[in-house]
């Protein structure tokens, strides 16, 4: 509808770009309904069927580092790019309309970082449009710290299932198991040939099986022996041991230690069982390079109750191999897990090496963090990162 003057009516400024102004006060619903979009802290789009922008506010430009005007030209999927699972989630609903909410997504903002996410994704007022063509809102919630550290803490649970585990098996299986293979013995001495095979077969099962028991008690070694420690020859130690396994499978191993480290507040050989696997896993993993590092990092800390401990010590063992399957890090460090794509837990020794390193990591009560992917640094392989207490020196 045109004006007394012939002209088409001007949008408002509010409406039209999303800006809001201190001072106005909106003079009409749709002006409402602009400013409390722009007013909205998580990063939001809009956009049509076609997947062409219409709006976005400004967290949506801090997000992606693109001035709005500029959003406004591109197409949603375009700012994603194709690799994204994103782009499936949004294929899906250009498709077919259905709202998709999904809780963790990965995501590259504007600056090159990947961020995990939770995202929405519906429709605006669809009961005004039947056909079907109403625009869409796509709503980013970057996960907070805190749920980046309860990710963190995962590995406390299977720390102390696998406690659990020890306990159980050590009082419920042993016995039955030298029953077994006791009467497994004495059948190999009586049975005529054909049978005694079989006798055999028991036997030597119940031995492997022995053997796993005795790997499994062994997690329950009463409480630490805490002494400063010098991580520096904690991953010294780790590689000499893991050397030999390195050079066969042709694997380099580089060291990036920083020297004025002050020592950990831990007991030495359980830390130096925990990088040894770290190790082994990392040099199965890796194409060319395993690398070992040390690092101080200010202000990372774990909070029990009224009480909190500073972790502020770093060791880090990283591969650059293909990276782990996202669908089984949540269970990555229990018991028997099976680690990679087409590794099962009976190639990675005997399932056990990583839950060892959770229980040690929980007995010094400190935390793992685990990238892999985009997620690591230089994008690729997988990345163990150990924070541990300092020594503190409390003596006059």
């Amino acid at each position: 509808m045109n004006d007394a003057r012939g002209r088409a009516p001007q949008a408002s400024p509010v409406a039209a770009q999303g800006v809001s102004t201190a001072n106005a006060r909106p003079s009409s619903s749709v002006e409402l309904a602009a400013l409390a979009f722009e007013s909205l802290q998580p990063p939001c789009l809009v956009f049509d069927r076609q997947g062409h922008v219409l709006l976005a506010n400004a967290g949506a430009e801090q997000f992606f580092h693109v001035s709005r005007a500029r959003l406004c030209r591109r197409r949603v999927m375009d700012l994603f790019g194709a690799e994204t699972p994103l782009s499936a989630l949004l294929d899906t609903y250009l498709s077919t309309g259905h709202p998709v909410i999904e809780h963790a997504v990965r995501l590259r903002r504007g600056d090159g970082a990947y961020v995990e996410a939770a995202i929405t994704l519906a429709a605006m007022d669809a009961d005004a449009h039947p056909s079907g063509d109403a625009p869409a809102v796509l709503t980013i919630h970057e996960w907070t710290q805190a749920q980046r550290l309860r990710r963190r803490l995962r590995f406390r649970s299977a720390a102390r299932s696998l406690n659990g585990l020890s306990r159980l098996l050590a009082r419920g299986v042993r016995n039955p198991l030298a029953a077994v293979r006791g009467a497994a013995q004495l059948l190999e001495a009586t049975l005529p040939a054909p049978d005694r095979d079989l006798a055999v077969l028991i036997r030597e099962e119940g031995d492997r099986i022995a053997a796993l028991l005795d790997r499994i008690a062994a997690f329950d070694q009463g409480p630490l022996e805490r002494r400063p420690v010098n991580l520096h020859r904690v991953m010294e130690q780790g590689r000499e041991a893991c050397a030999a396994e390195a050079a066969a499978r042709g694997i380099r191993i580089e060291e990036t230690y920083d020297p004025s480290l002050p020592p950990a507040w831990g007991d030495r050989e359980r830390l130096v069982a925990a990088v040894i696997e770290l190790m082994r896993n990392a040099i199965a993993a890796a194409t060319h390079v395993v690398k070992l590092g040390t690092a101080f990092r200010h202000g990372t800390a774990l909070s029990h109750g009224a009480s909190r401990t500073d972790l502020p010590l770093e060791i880090s063992v990283q591969d650059d191999g293909p990276g782990i399957d996202r669908a089984v890090l949540p269970h990555l460090f229990a018991p028997f897990a099976s680690l990679r794509p087409g590794i099962e837990p009976e190639d990675m020794r005997d399932g056990l090496g990583l839950a060892h390193v959770a229980q040690i990591v929980d007995d010094h009560a400190g935390l793992i963090e685990l990238q892999t992917g985009d997620d690591a640094p230089g994008r690729r392989g997988t990345m163990v990162a150990l924070y541990l207490p300092a020594f503190e020196d409390l003596t006059p």
